[in-house]
């Protein structure tokens, strides 16, 4: 019975000793406050993670599995409430994201699979009230936005469309004041483009209907598939009508993405502001060049 027992205890401490602990490893400021500790298996994070502020207070805490975020993840104020709640499946975004405001009300809702916005994200304001509700498929906008007024009432109409074919295009946007009452419209009637004989170049007609001071400016390129300005390069038209021409120049065959957005002007003076506040068209046209 002796022999048996001494055995039993050699077997647990075998199995116990083969248990590898995964290691910590801690970052600190400058002035040796923690800042982060997270665990570590074989050079990968793996376990839990935190990162403090320099008051001491947590940050951030998420899980790790093989380098990858899993689970939830939270981000804080330094208050202590919840800033940003996030899901995650093998390090991609997955499931309902959450932010809230430093006082803990909510301020968005957006949904991910596989790393894209899907769905209607959904946006409010301080006091509750709705603020957006943006249409998203394999994350880029499509469809029908609505911004709203803090008073509940909507203050933008915008549809974004997309096409993958060579098409014309029909986009509209709509603002409205605090009453509901309409304060400007915009409606792409037509894009349509021809080759120019002997040149290479395409010339691309944009006709627009319902702009309050019959007037445009076109702006053209640089814009990502949510009509954001990249920063390169960007042609800007100004007609002295609803219809602008735009010449371009394609240096190979095949399809021949063109983003812009158009806004009316009134005469000497350029509203410069770019916000979706300001109400854009959009559109998305492709060439096929052949």
């Amino acid at each position: 019975m002796k022999y048996i027992l001494v055995n039993l205890i050699l077997v647990l401490i075998t199995t116990i000793s083969g248990c590898k602990q995964n290691d910590l490893q801690m970052i600190y400021y400058p002035d040796g406050t923690l800042k982060m500790k997270i665990e570590v298996k074989d050079k990968l994070y793996h376990g839990k993670a935190y990162e403090y502020y320099e008051s001491g207070k947590l940050k951030f805490e998420a899980n790790y599995r093989d380098g990858l975020l899993q689970g939830t993840s939270l981000t804080y104020y330094e208050n202590g409430n919840i800033m940003e709640e996030k899901k995650w499946v093998n390090g991609k975004l997955h499931g309902l994201t959450t932010g809230f405001y430093e006082d803990g009300k909510v301020k968005s809702k957006i949904l991910f699979s596989n790393n894209n916005r899907i769905d209607n994200a959904r946006f409010y304001h301080e006091n509750g009230r709705l603020k957006a509700i943006i249409p998203y498929s394999d994350d880029k906008i499509k469809g029908k936005l609505i911004e709203y007024h803090d008073n509940g009432m909507v203050s933008l109409e915008n549809y974004v469309g997309t096409v993958d074919t060579l098409t014309d295009v029909s986009l509209w946007s709509k603002k409205f004041d605090r009453k509901g009452a309409l304060l400007e419209k915009y409606h792409i009637v037509e894009i349509i483009s021809a080759k120019e004989p002997n040149t290479g170049s395409y010339k691309i007609n944009i006709k627009l209907d319902g702009a309050r001071y019959e007037k445009i400016t076109v702006f053209i390129g640089s814009l990502d598939e949510n009509y954001s300005y990249t920063g390169g390069k960007q042609d800007t038209i100004y007609s002295n009508n609803l219809e602008a021409t735009y010449i371009y120049k394609p240096k190979k065959a095949g399809k021949h993405i063109i983003r812009g957005k158009i806004q009316d002007y009134k005469e000497g003076q350029i509203r410069k502001t770019k916000t979706l506040d300001d109400t854009y068209a959009y559109f998305t046209y492709v060439l096929d060049v052949k």
